[in-house]
């Protein structure tokens, strides 16, 4: 093997939580292991900014709900690791209309049944009254119908980032941050890895690696391996909205999405979450499941601006919101292949809209939720 200093069983490139997760694991089995996080831990450029990421397991891809099936034991002793809860278990609404067509990104209202049967999971079916019952939605077009399933939650993103570097660094890993790795180069034995750390070469060696940078995994493998996936990068937006207490208030007991198909050509994928005693008071976190602009790399991206048109889509009717905009945050979503190898896409229309984030209280007919 070469005579590193820096010499480990396994290197983890990547900081987020997959990456920490993975170094846990190693750590556990007493391997020594690296983490090597090109920015500083808990940081907003990847896909673990902001705070809450939802917990799944509605699907309607098999092997998506045979996976978040199987997670369900790795999140409960992971809890039990930490010694807290890591998820705030809400559930999860799915609503909207029952003849949604397959092609969206999140696939359809109603095939995640079949799923979640065939795993023998428990869900609710809902009308369009039992959803106006229990949530702050109104005017929901007399189709709509409804789909609860318990074993689903808000993931405390900032709590879960710190407690996997916390167990690391507890079993022993090794966690180095604004550590940019170029380059792996095999030498028989294992892997060289070419880096810099805060602008200096430095180099360490590994038996293994493990990948877990996201979006930025072609930085990794077009100088390595000479090949690179094809990304499709979503710079989505999401707003937080001020939240109405009251009977008539906007207090979302779960979160919730909602299927619709496009009107006038703009998304009405919605979805939403609670609010969270880890986040501002009586604040929710909603977004529409669409992006105005999609890029291949990271680099690419423009973190000083976020497009006014997406911002505007995001813009309620029909709920009883007490406020605006406090605030909204680009983020990364890479669209995932089915089993087939088919890629997800969405064309979305380019629209200027100087009014974000401008509450707008105009009613939509036949629309719990809808664009200006």
């Amino acid at each position: 093997m070469t005579d590193f200093p820096n010499t480990y069983d396994v290197a983890v490139i990547g900081g987020g939580p997959i990456g920490l997760s993975a170094a846990y694991e190693v750590a556990k089995q007493d391997h020594s292991v690296v983490v090597l996080e090109r920015n500083n831990f808990f940081n907003q450029a990847g896909s673990s900014g902001d705070l809450p990421r939802m917990f799944r397991t509605m699907y309607t891809e098999e092997f998506m709900a045979d996976l978040a099936l199987e997670s369900i034991d790795s999140w409960k002793n992971l809890e039990k690791d930490a010694g807290e809860n890591l998820r705030l278990m809400t559930g999860l609404l799915n609503f909207g209309d029952p003849n949604y067509r397959p092609g969206g990104p999140e696939g359809t209202l109603l095939d995640p049944i079949k799923n979640l049967d065939r795993l023998k999971m428990k869900y609710e079916k809902l009308s369009k009254d039992n959803i106006e019952d229990r949530y702050p939605f109104r005017q929901l077009p007399d189709e709509y119908v409804g789909i609860h399933a318990p074993d689903n939650g808000v993931i405390n993103v900032p709590l879960l980032v710190r407690t996997l570097y916390r167990l690391c660094r507890d079993k022993g890993a090794s966690l180095k941050e604004y550590t940019h790795v170029r380059r792996l180069e095999p030498d028989g034995q294992g892997w060289n890895i070419c880096a810099t750390e805060k602008g200096f070469p430095v180099a360490y060696h590994a038996r293994k690696i493990i990948i877990t940078c996201g979006a930025y995994v072609n930085h990794i493998l077009r100088p390595s391996f000479n090949v690179q996936l094809q990304l499709d990068i979503w710079e989505m937006v999401a707003s937080y909205w001020s939240l109405k207490a009251g009977s008539d208030g906007t207090k979302f007991p779960s979160m919730w999405f909602q299927f619709q198909g496009d009107v006038n050509g703009k998304s009405q994928l919605f979805y939403g979450f609670p609010a969270l005693p880890w986040g501002p008071p009586d604040v929710a976190r909603i977004a529409v499941d669409a992006a105005t602009r999609h890029i291949e790399d990271p680099d690419d991206r423009s973190p000083s601006q976020v497009c006014a048109d997406d911002i505007a889509n995001t813009r309620l009717k029909d709920m009883a919101i007490n406020g605006g905009s406090s605030y909204a945050r680009p983020e990364f979503s890479i669209s995932r292949r089915d089993p087939d190898g088919n890629r997800l896409l969405k064309e979305y229309p380019s629209r200027a809209d100087t009014k974000a984030g401008i509450l707008s209280q105009e009613p939509a007919q036949g629309s719990s939720i809808s664009n200006a």
